[in-house]
């Protein structure tokens, strides 16, 4: 949270991805605060998903269940991570820039 925080309020020019998933909203710890933070730093996204939203009383209008392939191609296109297939795995990588 302090790295997010910090990248904020010090207009760093990094490009934040946090990939945060809870049971339920209501265990979602600085949940309010980070949407304001991504509202405020152009270069964060918040990508939140609720595993157990049978449980809740409160509603989500977000991703429900775990992150999984299809969630982590959705969150990291926006940043040019690109997907490939590696002996068995899925890897993401951003391409090198070539000089």
């Amino acid at each position: 949270m302090n790295i997010v925080r910090q990248a904020t309020q010090q207009n760093l020019s990094l490009q934040l991805l946090l990939l945060y998933s809870n049971r339920r909203p209501e265990d979602a710890a600085f949940l309010g605060e980070l949407r304001k933070l991504e509202q405020w730093n152009e270069r964060l996204r918040v990508v939140a998903t609720m595993t157990k939203m049978s449980r809740s009383n409160r509603q989500w209008n977000g991703p429900i269940g775990f992150f999984d392939e299809a969630l982590l191609e959705t969150a990291w296109t926006p940043f040019g991570i690109q997907s490939t297939t590696w002996p068995g795995r899925r890897v993401w990588s951003k391409p090198s820039k070539r000089r």
